[in-house]
């Protein structure tokens, strides 16, 4: 059975949701209660969050959220809400920061929903399909998408990167949001869009564009065709895996860190400290000179593991941090928090968080007995030669604090496009998630400052900048071309000096 046909009875089984459900799905909230949950976010944000103002100025802000709060004049449902909450939210310029649909709308966009059935990337101001599921007989991959329903694609774009939720002004982080799941899911939850979409195409055989309409599927199948026909896609939602390998009879380490976890395996047997332990012992044992260090597509994770890489990189103490800090150990609106980030009926954070933090004289709350606080040592077996660092939009987080504490260092060369997230802070750690009583919208407000111990870096708002810039063609995209690597390998069998950069 084709998946056309699979999506059909399941949309026809969909059908049979219940009046209730679809009720609850439907509903508007009066301008009071809007109001009401608009301001219950813009408190908590304002209480929580040590970097709101970082990126955008107070007096910008305060202009944004009356002008959303004047506009709510007519009751709304809590899709409509979410569209005007989302630009409110992507205007802090923090990628932790993130807003969210109510929990039976989410699922109802991931079981019955029909989306456009088409992996695409958005390039500069250009969108090119790189998977399609429709079914068709005439596929798709490679054409570029001109317009959908009649929007064209400049403008799309421009409207999807509104209410993306990203780091600074880095723009390799924004079109990779909007690119894969993120477009096919924003057409239906910010522009609305719903099936059939009728698309404008041009492929590279004709300067002319062509109409198709493409019947939407339901997200579960185009997620299982996905995963199954193209594996190392991680727009797919596969995960890449922990690896250290050895090229060139082991004169070059290639290491893949896929994420910042607590286990190098699927199975739990092999912490990440060992993974790195065993990895640079084969790499004295090997006599490897060069090293390349992959954290493409790396999210994120326990922040204190890249302070842990970067120790075998590194011959002398150093501080990974200047400050890692909190508002306060309380808070009002963790009423409406997940139970876990409260203690019994109390507003109070967990003792996990608590009992790591002291009250300093600027009255703040530093959290001084995390483990990268402070002086740190270097690891042994260390290592001294040339190190490559793979960086791309989806490096986030934690990869991105690696990345640009080694950045200041000189450390590294990096090799890719820009990473995503603001090269001197991050806003993250414990990030409880409110659920707003009226409209059940979702806001993740996180708690925690990381200023990073380094002494220069990019101007403006901006992650680390590739020393050896990578960029992709459609082409590239669909031969599953890994041109990033091949410039590493290309700069690690030249040994070419990683501490080059003025």
């Amino acid at each position: 059975m084709t998946i056309c046909a699979v999506s059909c009875l399941l949309l026809a089984g969909g059908s049979a949701q219940s009046a209730k459900e679809k009720s609850a799905l439907a509903k508007r909230f009066a301008p009071v209660d809007l109001k009401a949950d608009l301001r219950i976010m813009r408190q908590a944000l304002e209480a929580g969050s040590p970097g709101l103002y970082r990126h955008t100025s107070k007096q910008a802000f305060d202009k944004a959220w009356m002008r959303a709060e004047g506009s709510l004049r007519q009751p709304l449902s809590a899709s409509e809400f979410f569209r005007v909450a989302a630009p409110l939210i992507a205007g802090i310029k923090n990628g932790h920061t993130q807003l969210r649909l109510p929990a039976a709308e989410a699922q109802d966009l991931e079981e019955t929903v029909p989306l456009l059935p088409l992996g695409v990337r958005v390039l500069g101001q250009r969108i090119f399909v790189v998977r399609d599921f429709s079914g068709e007989a005439a596929s798709l991959v490679g054409s570029e998408i001109r317009a959908i329903n009649g929007v064209t694609s400049p403008v799309l774009i421009e409207r999807l990167l509104t209410a993306v939720s990203a780091d600074g002004d880095v723009e390799t982080s924004r079109r990779r949001i909007i690119s894969g799941w993120g477009f096919i899911q924003r057409l239906h939850t910010i522009l609305g869009f719903r099936s059939p979409f009728i698309l404008s195409l041009r492929d590279s055989h004709s300067p002319r564009d062509f109409t198709k309409a493409v019947n939407g599927v339901p997200a579960a199948l185009i997620s299982k065709e996905w995963k199954e026909l193209y594996p190392r896609d991680i727009e797919s939602g596969n995960r890449r895996f922990f690896d250290f390998r050895s090229s060139d009879d082991g004169r070059i380490g290639i290491m893949t860190i896929p994420s910042w976890d607590d286990f190098a395996d699927s199975d739990q047997k092999t912490s990440i400290q060992e993974f790195f332990h065993t990895a640079f012992s084969a790499i004295q044992e090997r006599a490897t000179s060069a090293l390349i260090i992959d954290v493409r597509d790396n999210g994120g994770g326990e922040d204190s593991y890249g302070t842990l890489l970067a120790s075998y990189l590194l011959d002398a103490p150093f501080e990974y941090f200047t400050d890692i800090w909190m508002k306060g150990l309380s808070f009002d609106f963790l009423r409406y928090s997940e139970p876990s980030y409260r203690v019994g009926t109390t507003n109070m954070l967990p003792k996990e968080i608590t009992d790591l933090s002291e009250r300093g004289t600027d009255g703040r709350y530093h959290l001084t007995k995390r483990p990268n606080w402070g002086a740190q040592q270097p690891s042994a077996p260390g290592f001294k030669g040339p190190v490559y660092v793979l960086i791309n939009g989806n490096s986030f987080s934690a990869s991105t604090e690696f990345a640009a504490f080694l950045w200041s260092r000189r450390r590294a060369e990096f090799v890719g496009e820009e990473a995503s997230r603001y090269w001197r802070s991050n806003t993250s750690g414990p990030s409880p998630t409110l659920t707003l009583p009226a409209t059940k919208l979702r806001l993740t407000v996180p708690l925690v400052e990381f200023d990073l111990a380094v002494t220069d870096g990019i101007p403006g708002a901006h992650g680390v900048q590739p020393d050896h810039e990578v960029t992709y063609t459609v082409e590239d995209l669909v031969a599953g071309t890994d041109k990033d690597m091949e410039v590493a390998l290309r700069l690690a069998r030249t040994e070419q000096s990683s501490t080059k950069r003025h």
